[in-house]
């Protein structure tokens, strides 16, 4: 379980923020400019982690409204392509039991941006998800491991989880600062 995070991706309508929590600090700003730089975020992002987790929702949901541009076969494996909101996905399907091993993530300039290993799956609360999967970020080398050991949905929400103001004894700062170096904001 995690009982604290090191920073979190805050994004509602056309504002975004970023949470340093154990640094204090709160950057927040326009979506776009977490979406237009990727040096802000490290290469991260913020839709990669969510969506390498529900992987294999992707790949049922693709199957299922037949949503592929290419797929092929070969050996022990499917290959399936898909192009949406100009980033381009690839999955590496095992046969044997539909389970996603590889995918790959590709930017709008045809890059490689990211490659997602996954070397686990569990079923929790009846869904199929990875328990244990390696991330490369290409542009930067980055690599991050992800290991899942339990999962619940929550029933609802506090609204405050999505607040796009930053909490008490927080040092608040323009998103851009990420990047630039920090210099704080007036409240």
């Amino acid at each position: 379980m995690i009982t604290s995070t090191l920073f979190e991706f805050i994004i509602a309508g056309n504002e975004a923020a970023v949470s340093l929590n154990m640094d204090k600090q709160w950057y927040s700003g326009m979506r776009r400019e977490l979406l237009e730089r990727p040096e802000i975020t490290l290469g991260l992002d913020p839709f990669l982690v969510p969506q390498a987790i529900l992987i294999q929702q992707f790949l049922l949901a693709g199957l299922r409204n037949a949503d592929f541009n290419k797929w092929c076969s070969a050996g022990n494996y499917y290959t399936f392509l898909w192009t949406s909101s100009g980033v381009t996905r690839g999955l590496m399907v095992r046969k044997k039991d539909l389970l996603v091993r590889e995918a790959g993530i590709y930017g709008a300039d045809g890059r490689l941006a990211a490659r997602i290993r996954y070397n686990a799956y569990e079923i929790f609360d009846g869904e199929v998800f990875p328990s244990d999967m390696e991330i490369l970020l290409s542009y930067t080398g980055m690599k991050a491991r992800v290991e899942i050991s339990e999962y619940k949905q929550r029933p609802g929400f506090d609204p405050r989880v999505f607040s796009l103001e930053p909490p008490r004894n927080f040092t608040r700062y323009p998103l851009s600062a990420l990047s630039n170096g920090p210099t704080p904001d007036t409240p």
